[in-house]
Formats: structure tokens, C-alpha cells, sequence
């Protein structure tokens, strides 16, 4: 096992990291509902193709604190649903689901990834979306829409990588909504909404300010609306399920403060958990780091080794090929080669391993450790030279003399050299 941590030097007097907050929004309902998280993205959507087969429909998707929470609500209504999630807002294919009489029903942002649902609606007549940089100009972008179209409500909200979204949707019932934004939780003016027989549609925060949305009932629901805490609420969705309330929205946010040794401690807890093999909590941790610093080559380079460990090749591919973008070192090769081992791609594995051996003699002259050797005989003996994994698997037995395991690996090697020589 080997990680690399890197110190971090602030450049200004103060080093900016977040601490984080969560909220929800739960309203009075009756449909069954379910909830997990998730390390991966790939593992959100088994869940919520396994739950759609059940007849859970997915309702919210937030990401925090280095998971993916999935919430899915049980209907009786036929409903057809899919999803797609990338870097860049999916408004091409947006435009082909529509076609396909789908309308968006969440979009979020979390980990470097846009994620929106659609799903089939009869209550939908026309929907549009509309993305700004400032909250000022997405609240004249609403306003305008607004003008045009008095009928159109917003149906979601979110914030992400410096770009708020929103969701504007004309049903067949019109509903009248406020919008409020505030630079503390806006508790008071959500109960005056309250006594007025408003809901929460959507809430959401960019780091400064909280924007809620709420929308006029002919009935009044219970809801209540968490006040921020540094947790996820576990026990008070609990205590409000059984109270007959049910999950409306997720929120979590990042709120700046002055704490560089967050970022250190992410970094020694993922190694702690590396080490002790629980690799998902690994790359919770190392993701929570790489919030704070996105562009760390070192908390990358760990995040990639845990996603490889825990078989998430793809995730690994993804982190390992961005902290080589940012630093090519000793380490990051290493990795990258493992991770094209994991992919059956052994002619690329084999030269990113000699990459990595020759940076660690530019660095520290004479090879000290023996998994150089060992995983470059793998990757060798994969393409089939077996002449050279058994070089490498001999080095290996000059650091290590009496490593079983290696010897067994040279034996198996001269066999097949055996057999090919036949």
C-alpha cells in the first residue's frame, strides 16, 4: 500500500475550507418511501433502477459529505423515468427526452457531476430550463419567463459548480409561488408562508445565502423544514415519518470558514480507512478533502487508488487521469497502470509502470520496494512476455528473499515459458 499526502501552504493569510450543513424538507403524505446513499454514481443508479421495478418512482438525489442520498416514493401511477448525469448540463439530451414526453422532475449538482431525472407526466403541458452565473441575474431570468408566461412555476432549483439552474414548468393546474432569499435560514418568513397555506417546492443553497420557493395549496399539508445542522438528520426523518411525513427535499451546503487542518484530517482518515481495507469509507473521506481543494494531486491520486481497490475502475480512470493532468509523479503512474490492469488493458498498464519505476530512480535512485516489480510481471505476463515478468518477478526476490508468493508467481511464469517454447 502506498499514498501520498501533500502539505499545503497557503498563499494568502487566510486558507478558506467549508464547514457543512445539512437541511430537509418533509411534507405530510402517505406513499411509502425509501432512502440510501451511495459512494458512486453507477451505484445510485442500480438502486434506483431496482427501486423503479418495485414501483418507487426517485424523488430527490443530493449529494454531501462524500455520498450520493437517493430518495424514491412508491406510485400507483405508470410511470416511465430515466436520467443521465456528466460534468456539463445535459441539454441536448433534455430536448430528446422531451420529445419522448418527459419532463424534468430533478436536477441537482454534487462531485463534479450534473444529475437530472425525467419522467412521464400527464399533468405537464410545456416545460423550459433556464442556467445563470449570479442568483441576480437567474432571479430576472424567472422574473422575465414570469412576464411572458404568468402560468409557468418553478418545479426545481439547484446550485453547482458556480452555475444555478432552474426548472420552469406549466401544469395543468396553476399555482400561485413566492420565492425568498436570505443570508441566514429564512425560518420566520417559511411560517408566515405556512400560515398562509404555502408549501416548500424547492430550497437551496450556493454557499451565502439560502433561496426558498414555496407554492399555494388549495389544502394546507403539514411540512416542517429542518433547521441547518452539521449532520445528516437521521433520527429526525425518522421521528417525522412516523409522525405520517415524507421526504420533500435534501440540502446540503457549505458554508466558508477559516480551517486548513479539515483538509488534513479528510486526508489522514482516508488513509486510516485505506489501510484497514474499507474502501468505501476511504472515498468518502477522500472526497470530502478534494471539496475543499479540487485540485489536489495527491488527494486524487488517493481517491483513485480506494476507487481501484474497492473496483470502481471507471470512478478510478476518471480521478487518477485528472491528477495526472495536474502532476505526474512516481505514485499517480502507478496507479494508472493498475487501474488499465483492472480494465484488461496490459500493453498501456505496462507503460505506465515503467514510467513510475523510472521517476522513482529520477527521485530516490535504487528501487526499494517490491510491488514495482511484482505488478509490472503481472501486467507483462498479461501481454504474454513472459521473459520479461519473470525479470521483474526476480528483482522482486532480490528485495524480498523469502516472499512465497513471489517465487509461486516465477514458477507459474517458467511454465508458461515452458509451454510457449513447445
Amino acid at each position: 500500500m502506498r499514498l501520498i499526502f501533500s502539505t499545503l501552504f497557503c498563499l494568502f493569510t487566510l486558507c478558506l475550507s467549508a464547514q457543512n450543513q445539512w437541511s430537509a424538507v418533509m411534507t405530510q403524505g402517505t406513499a411509502a418511501q425509501s432512502y440510501d446513499y451511495f459512494y458512486s454514481l453507477e451505484s445510485a443508479s442500480t438502486y434506483i433502477s431496482d427501486q423503479l421495478k418495485k414501483g418507487y418512482v426517485p424523488t430527490e438525489i443530493v449529494y454531501g459529505d462524500g455520498k450520493w442520498y437517493v430518495v424514491t416514493t412508491y406510485t400507483a401511477v405508470e410511470t416511465t423515468v430515466s436520467w443521465k448525469w456528466g460534468p456539463d448540463f445535459p441539454s441536448d439530451w433534455i430536448k430528446g427526452e422531451w420529445d419522448n414526453k418527459k419532463y424534468i422532475t430533478k436536477v441537482t449538482y454534487g462531485n463534479g457531476a450534473w444529475f437530472v431525472i425525467m419522467a412521464t407526466d400527464k399533468n405537464v403541458k410545456t416545460q423550459s430550463w433556464g442556467t445563470r452565473d449570479t442568483w441576480d441575474g437567474m432571479k430576472k431570468y424567472i422574473d422575465d419567463t414570469w412576464k411572458e408566461n404568468s402560468r409557468y412555476n418553478i418545479t426545481d432549483l439547484a446550485y453547482g459548480n458556480g452555475i444555478w439552474a432552474v426548472i420552469l414548468t406549466v401544469m395543468e393546474t396553476y399555482e400561485h409561488q413566492k420565492f425568498k432569499a436570505s443570508e441566514s435560514f429564512p425560518s420566520s418568513w417559511i411560517q408566515e408562508q405556512y400560515d398562509d397555506k404555502y408549501n416548500i417546492t424547492s430550497i437551496e443553497h450556493d454557499g451565502k445565502q439560502w433561496i426558498v420557493v414555496m407554492t399555494k395549496q388549495a389544502t394546507s399539508k403539514g411540512e416542517t423544514a429542518f433547521l441547518p445542522e452539521t449532520s445528516f438528520p437521521t433520527s429526525k426523518i425518522k421521528e417525522q415519518w412516523d409522525k405520517g411525513r415524507r421526504i420533500n427535499s435534501f440540502i446540503y451546503y457549505k458554508k466558508e470558514e477559516n480551517n486548513e487542518e479539515q483538509f488534513k484530517k479528510y486526508l489522514k482518515d482516508g488513509s486510516d480507512h485505506l489501510n484497514g481495507k474499507y474502501y468505501n469509507l476511504a472515498i468518502a473521506d477522500f472526497k470530502k478533502a478534494l471539496e475543499l481543494y479540487p485540485s489536489n494531486a495527491s488527494a486524487l491520486n488517493n481517491l483513485a487508488w480506494a476507487q481501484y481497490q474497492a473496483g470502481y475502475c471507471n470512478d478510478a480512470m476518471e480521478s487518477i487521469d485528472k491528477a495526472l493532468a495536474l502532476e505526474k509523479t512516481r505514485y499517480n503512474n502507478h496507479t494508472k497502470a493498475s487501474i488499465l490492469m483492472c480494465k484488461n488493458r496490459c500493453d498501456e498498464a505496462v507503460r505506465y509502470y515503467d514510467e513510475a519505476i523510472r521517476l522513482y530512480k529520477q527521485e530516490l535512485g535504487a528501487i526499494k520496494e517490491s510491488l514495482y516489480f511484482v505488478d509490472r510481471a503481472k501486467a507483462k505476463k498479461c501481454k504474454g512476455d513472459y521473459s520479461g515478468a519473470k525479470d521483474d518477478l526476480q528483482e522482486a526476490i532480490k528485495l524480498e528473499p523469502n516472499n512465497v508468493s513471489f517465487k509461486n508467481e516465477l514458477i507459474e511464469v517458467y511454465e508458461l515459458m515452458n509451454k510457449k517454447s513447445l
